[in-house]
């Protein structure tokens, strides 16, 4: 892909090789227990930063819901995609939620899949690439159907990796 050379920190990646460096099955939760957007946010957050860096994961949160205020994150589709630029973190990280039965979204439709991303300042390009591949992922209904019915965090990883 011809676009992709200006791009020096995929460091000769695929986007493939490069995702599968930044989402990981232990942070894909197949069972999401949060009822709402800010309680989905929470919990997947919680499953990104350490419980010891506690100041860290409230940094994050409020950095993604700043982000939310300004428009919203929920593709459609049941899917949203909340993210921000924080200093709670020192890299990109990806955590994802799958709730079948869904919650609301603040639209007719129910969020059954989130997908959170935090990125610290200086990895604004990563960033920005980041959440270009994962919008493209989740908008396909084959994708998000596969989701959905995923067994295994592993499973879920594969189908976000599908670029």
């Amino acid at each position: 892909m011809m676009w992709q050379k200006n791009f020096t920190f995929l460091a000769g990646l695929s986007d493939h090789d490069w995702l599968a460096r930044i989402i990981t099955p232990q942070q894909v939760v197949l069972d999401l227990q949060a009822d709402d957007h800010e309680s989905a946010c929470r919990e997947l957050i919680d499953k990104i930063i350490p419980a010891s860096r506690q100041g860290d994961r409230e940094r994050c949160l409020t950095d993604v819901l700043e982000r939310e205020k300004v428009t919203s994150t929920f593709l459609g589709h049941g899917v949203a995609l909340p993210h921000g630029i924080t200093n709670g973190t020192d890299s990109i990280q990806v955590a994802i939620g799958i709730k079948p039965k869904g919650f609301p979204s603040g639209s007719d439709q129910s969020v059954k899949i989130i997908l959170l991303c935090l990125c610290p300042p200086e990895q604004r390009r990563e960033y920005l690439h980041f959440i270009f591949l994962a919008a493209n992922v989740l908008l396909l209904e084959d994708n998000r159907s596969d989701l959905l019915k995923a067994i295994t965090p592993e499973q879920a990883r594969d189908v976000m990796l599908r670029i």
